[in-house]
């Protein structure tokens, strides 16, 4: 910013929305996710359980309340700041 400029800062309250159509396309994406085979010996022995990250995955897209989420995150006073960078702040 050049010398004796005056940044135009501007703080608001902001509330978390998530468009519908964003939910939307993230659940389709995660039911579409290619899992590889389950690893061969203990579950976990060699990375993640494939069971386990199918079961996160299907809680993902078809189990938790976004909406909800939403509400909590909500019942926070947020605060958005504008100006040369966006911040978000609760």
């Amino acid at each position: 910013m050049p010398a004796g400029s005056v940044s135009r800062v501007r703080i608001q309250p902001f509330s978390v929305a998530v468009d519908v159509a964003v939910v939307d396309d993230l659940r389709a994406r995660i039911r579409s996710a290619r899992l590889p085979q389950a690893a061969p010996g203990e579950p976990w022995a060699q990375g993640t359980d494939r069971d386990w990250l199918e079961e996160l995955l299907g809680y993902w897209a078809d189990g938790f309340d976004w909406r909800a989420a939403e509400r909590e995150l909500n019942r926070f006073a947020h605060r958005e700041e504008t100006g040369l960078v966006r911040t978000r702040a609760v």
